[in-house]
Parts: structure tokens; sequence; C-alpha cells
């Protein structure tokens, strides 16, 4: 048995990769599903019984001030880390005397990230 953080030949990347996602889903699976189904309820505003807090709780409503609070971080975490211009870089091995390779791929992928966003 390979250890989990060790990658060998006799492993392809995508069963590395697989495996490794694999471990993630089944430690949140145990750990976090109920409590980020909870979280979700009560971000897109759906009414659980389960969410009452006493028994003697009547009212279904839920109020959007999540949802606006959550919003706006990601919003605000959002610009901060790609606001700002580009957002990658890639340097060019000046030993191959070919300099025009690396700005071409740097420019088809600044091309499809501005697609993509």
């Amino acid at each position: 048995m390979l250890n989990k953080e060790e990658f060998t030949i006799l492993q392809s990347v995508e069963d590395w990769v697989m495996e490794q996602c694999n471990s993630w889903r089944n430690h949140f699976d145990n750990n976090y599903q109920d409590r980020f189904e909870e979280y979700n309820r009560l971000w897109r505003g759906q009414f659980s019984a389960e969410d009452k807090t006493r028994d003697s709780e009547r009212s279904q409503i839920i109020s959007p001030a999540l949802q606006q609070a959550v919003e706006s971080s990601v919003a605000e975490i959002e610009e901060a880390t790609f606001g700002r211009g580009r957002f990658f870089d890639i340097k060019d091995d000046l030993r191959d005397g070919e300099p025009q390779d690396v700005v071409f791929l740097r420019e088809q992928l600044y091309r499809l990230s501005a697609k993509q966003s």
C-alpha cells in the first residue's frame, strides 16, 4: 500500500488525484456534511424544522441578512484576489532562444481566463 502523500511511478497522476479527492470527500462527509447542509439551507433561506433552537418556536421567517453578509464577504474576497489585474504570470526560460513562445502562451491563458470571468 502506498503512502497517501507519496506519488510514485507505480501510480498514474489520475489515480493519485482521485485518491486524494476520495479521501477528502470521505473526511468532509464524516465531519462536515451535516453542518454544511444546515448553513446552505440558512443561506438560501429555506426553512427546516431541524434548525429550530426551541420547541416553542413557531416562526418560519428567515431573514436575508445571512445571505447578504455571505455574498458581500465573497465579493470582497474575489475583488482582493482577482481584481488587481493579472492573477498569474509565466516566466520564460531564457536559455531556449525563443522568447516568443512564452509570450504567446501567456496571452492565450489571459484570453481564456478573461472569457471565463
